[in-house]
């Protein structure tokens, strides 16, 4: 995931990537993310998809966890 997610989120601190960016993200990634500014298969673009979509539950469950106190 380094070649599609660090290049485009990577320098965000991780409170900054919200909706909004990711869904820039996308767009960006199906058209030229992928080798050689080429759009990637769909198959990357649904395994980049379930990395950040688990990186976001567990930011969500460490927020909850966080918010407990």
């Amino acid at each position: 995931m380094d070649r599609y997610i660090l290049p485009a989120v990577g320098k965000l601190p991780v409170r900054q990537v919200d909706a909004a960016t990711l869904d820039a993200f996308y767009p960006h990634l199906r058209i030229r993310g992928g080798k050689d500014g080429r759009p990637p298969n769909a198959s990357t673009v649904h395994e980049v998809h379930a990395v950040l979509a688990a990186g976001t539950i567990e930011l969500d469950i460490g927020a909850l966890g966080r918010s407990r106190g």
